[in-house]
C-alpha cells in the first residue's frame, strides 16, 4: 500500500463492529494503527483496538484507487462515502458503527454524549 490511495475497513471479530476509512498514502495511514501515541486518542476505532487487540480485528482493503496523487481527495472521500452508505444503511444496526460520523472525511453528524 506504499504510495497508494486506498479505502479500507476494520472489522472486529468479537463484536462485529465496522470502521471504514480512506488514506491518501495507504501504508502511512495503516501504520498509525500500531503507533502507541495514536492509540491513546479517544476514538472508537482506537478504543476497540486497545480493548480487543489487533489480533481480534481484521483489516481489509476495500478499494485501491491507484498511486497517491492519481485521484483527487474529493474522489477518495466520495468512494469512502459510497462504502459508508452501503455498510451503514438504515437497515444496519447503529451499534455496529466504529466511525464517529456517517460522513466521509468529516465529523458532521457526530452526536456527542452527555459525558
Amino acid at each position: 500500500n506504499k504510495n497508494r490511495t486506498i479505502i479500507y475497513q476494520w472489522f472486529n471479530l468479537i463484536n462485529g463492529k465496522l470502521y471504514v476509512g480512506s488514506a491518501w498514502r495507504g501504508s502511512n495511514r495503516l501504520l498509525t494503527y500500531w503507533n502507541p501515541s495514536v492509540l491513546k486518542r479517544n476514538l472508537q476505532i482506537y478504543n476497540s483496538l486497545n480493548k480487543y487487540g489487533h489480533n481480534n480485528l481484521v483489516l481489509a482493503i476495500l478499494e485501491d484507487l491507484g498511486p497517491t496523487g492519481s485521484v483527487t481527495k474529493e474522489f477518495m472521500l466520495n468512494r469512502e462515502q459510497l462504502y459508508l452508505d452501503i455498510l451503514y444503511s438504515k437497515e444496519a444496526e447503529y451499534f455496529n458503527y466504529l466511525n464517529i460520523s456517517p460522513t466521509a472525511g468529516s465529523t458532521l453528524g457526530f452526536k456527542h454524549t452527555t459525558e
